[in-house]
């Protein structure tokens, strides 16, 4: 059946004025029945139950992950790599250990300070077939979970262990706001009552408790669910709904305002008026409309033949798809038909060309967007593929390479020859690793790959050559830090091995000397039963220095206690992190460790360099880490020594000049030497790392950029170097001092 224009315009009239206004009307009253419904209790809820359960989630996936790797731990040295593992997993992670039954740290892994292998922890206990002990603190401004497993002897069934866990709750919290619309009126809460988390961070700050409301006194009584009506501590009213989270020492309170919780039903009556007077306003536009429908297919239809003559073949009218098609309709799909039929060839001819064209865009984009030379040859090893890294090497141009033998183009790839034709005749992919290269006059290394080409008809193959001097450095680096690593623990063993019999020394010779020197009735009685006249036996040992003999004794083993002390905190890592210090003490402390210091390659002996000291009285103290400090004062004196030994005239001194005063609010460090100095072209990298003016096996050129990381961001200091050359080098530290001071 075909409708007519008139039958088209009485049901265009019907469907635009009168099923809007029934559909708005049905909808608005729908919408309404069904929004009644829900309360604002509903509402809260299921907003404060979205947080507990994606807060709980998200901490469950993480014991998940501790509980599989609880499994492989055997409370050995090699479970560092299940630590690890379980540290890379999850950022949310601060401290993985591995206690053994005598509770003394076997492995760990820390994202902030450190504590030495074999430390003891404070005993944990578990219950019968517990699995983990989960519980909440509030360290340093810092919500945390501690999480403690047991490991179990699997032949057993013993406990020989436990494996703890620390995660940062902190970036957990930040999100649950923003995954419930940004309210503030979400808080976490500990089970105590207090706030640990909320938009408002000076609820946090300020330890805001919440215990004396009933939401949360019902939730501490052991209910997993609250609802209650009052006033938020910024005096408005509020709907507040408490959840207990799963599994957690921890509670979600949601608060949402009153005026706000029974808003919805105004807005849906202001909705359902809106609405009637929309559909009024379709009414009054219909007629209009109407009107434009019949003479607007005509209008394009009249647009549509011009422009066909004019050449645009990719003009169509759209009323070809109508469901009641009419005249108009069928005037347009004959004139479609007809267009289609000429734009057909035309269409897929220029398809074609554009797929080509962009493929072999996208193809070149690839190529040159690699950080590696990629060079294609033939067969005959002649030049087909030069990327733009290529062209930035040779500095030739890829017109100017195609077609060229490789050997005259690339120098560097001449002894590659041989193994391009034998990947193209054996068709397999070869590696050259670590091949040594002249990087801008210095040593540098590259991997080379040839991929031969096995497609069809196609005969040759691609040279890849990676830059690899940054990763070969950089293993060499792990290396020589896991020698030092390993040299560092041998000497701290050895200082506490020697500083056990140094003390049974020096408490023996006191006593000695109490015995011989002191009056007292004991001494008196002994002397008396052995017939020894004590003031001749006194007489004699002076005269023989006996005393003075016993006090040098004394001396030198508290000189030498006081260098293993120096030595084991030198080398323990501190797990205080930053306090007050006397910096000039710790300059002290690192002098001792330096006279005590010989370089048998460079033949330097610190204790006959001069040391001229410039301390301020009265300095206070500097907020710093201790042992990092003392790594940046020793690190600077040592390369002062050598390059003061390596530069010395023969009747010249070698001395240091050491000052250390207040300046502007900060402790100004200054450490001088009388060396040879550094040019500006050194003096200028000389912070930057793996930079180093000493030969091959003598330095990793990463001294100065620790030293520089440590002030400039662990301390939030500065660090200079002011140097000519023949006038000495001075290194300029500039540290925050204590606010206390």
């Amino acid at each position: 059946m075909r409708f007519r224009l008139a039958h088209k315009m009485l049901v265009g009239f019907l469907l635009v004025g009168l099923l809007p206004t029934v559909a708005g009307i049905l909808y608005f009253s729908r919408q309404l029945g069904e929004y009644q419904d829900i309360t604002a209790e509903q509402v809260t809820r299921a907003q404060a139950g979205r947080a507990a359960d994606r807060l709980a989630g998200r901490i469950s996936g993480i014991i998940d992950t501790l509980a599989y790797a609880q499994r492989l731990l055997h409370v050995r040295a090699d479970d560092q790599s299940v630590l690890e593992w379980c540290y890379n997993l999850h950022p949310e992670l601060l401290k993985l250990a591995v206690i053994d039954a005598d509770d003394r740290m076997v492995s760990s892994l820390f994202r902030y300070g450190y504590a030495a292998k074999g430390s003891q922890v404070h005993h944990v206990e578990f219950a019968p077939g517990q699995a983990y002990r989960v519980a909440f603190e509030f360290w340093n401004l810092e919500p945390q979970l501690r999480v403690y497993f047991p490991i179990e002897d699997l032949a057993s069934g013993r406990v020989k262990g436990s494996f703890h866990a620390q995660i940062s709750l902190k970036h957990l919290f930040a999100e649950l706001p923003r995954k419930n619309g940004g309210s503030d009126g979400l808080y976490v809460v500990s089970e105590s009552g207090r706030v640990v988390s909320h938009s408002n961070i000076n609820h946090v700050l300020n330890g805001l408790d919440l215990s004396s409301l009933e939401v949360i006194e019902v939730l501490r009584s052991g209910a997993p669910f609250n609802r209650a009506e009052y006033r938020n501590p910024e005096g408005e009213p509020v709907i507040g709904v408490g959840i207990r989270v799963p599994g957690l020492p921890l509670y979600i309170l949601k608060e949402i305002p009153v005026e706000e919780a029974y808003a919805l039903s105004r807005q849906l009556n202001h909705g359902f008026y809106v609405a009637l007077l929309m559909a009024l306003l379709l009414l009054l536009v219909t007629a209009y409309f109407l009107s434009r429908a019949i003479t607007r297919p005509l209008e394009r239809l009249e647009q549509a033949t011009r422009r066909v003559e004019e050449g645009d073949l990719y003009f169509s009218l759209v009323e070809t798809a109508q469901t009641f098609p009419d005249e108009m309709g069928d005037l347009a799909i004959r004139f479609n038909g007809m267009v289609e039929a000429l734009e057909r060839e035309h269409v897929s001819q220029q398809q074609a060309e554009d797929e080509l064209r962009n493929l072999r865009n996208y193809l070149s984009n690839i190529i040159d967007s690699m950080p590696s030379v990629l060079v294609g040859v033939d067969a005959d090893v002649r030049v087909t593929q030069w990327n733009q890294e290529a062209e930035r090497k040779t500095g030739i141009l890829p017109e100017q390479a195609m077609g060229k033998p490789l050997t005259e183009v690339f120098p560097q790839l001449a002894q590659e020859v041989k193994r391009v034709r034998q990947a193209i005749r054996e068709r397999r992919a070869l590696v050259d690793s670590k091949v040594p290269a002249n990087r801008d006059g210095a040593q540098g290394y590259s991997d080379i790959t040839i991929y031969p080409l096995i497609t069809n008809c196609v005969e040759g193959a691609v040279i890849r050559v990676d830059d690899v001097t940054e990763r070969v450095r950089i293993e060499e680096m792990m290396i020589q830090s896991e020698k030092m690593l390993s040299i560092g623990g041998l000497a701290a063993g050895m200082a506490h091995e020697i500083n056990n019999p140094l003390a049974g020394m020096l408490q023996n010779v006191q006593v000695m000397r109490n015995r011989i020197l002191d009056d007292i009735p004991r001494n008196r009685q002994e002397a008396e039963a052995c017939g020894l006249d004590r003031e001749a036996m006194r007489c004699y040992m002076e005269r023989r220095e006996i005393f003075t003999m016993i006090e040098a004794v004394l001396e030198s083993g508290e000189r030498a206690a006081n260098i293993v002390t120096n030595m084991l905190n030198f080398s323990r890592k501190s797990d205080v992190g930053i306090e007050p210090h006397d910096i000039a003490r710790l300059m002290e402390a690192t002098l001792e460790l330096a006279v005590n210091d010989y370089d048998l390659k460079r033949k330097y002996d610190f204790r006959k360099i001069k040391i001229n000291r410039e301390y301020d009285d009265n300095l206070p103290p500097v907020a710093c880490d201790s042992p990092k400090i003392q790594q940046v004062f020793l690190n600077l004196l040592k390369n002062g020594a050598e390059a003061m030994v390596e530069s010395a005239d023969e009747g010249k001194v070698s001395e240091f000049t050491l000052r250390i005063r207040r300046e502007k609010g900060r402790a100004r460090i200054e450490i001088e030497d009388n060396g040879p100095g550094m040019a500006e072209s050194v003096r200028k990298h000389i912070f930057e790392p793996f930079f180093t003016t000493k030969g091959v096996g003598l330095g990793t050129g990463l001294g100065l950029s620790v030293s520089y990381f440590i002030i400039h961001e662990n301390h939030g200091g500065t660090m200079n170097v002011d140097s000519r050359p023949g006038r000495g080098t001075c290194f300029i530290i500039e540290l925050p001092l204590h606010q206390g001071g």
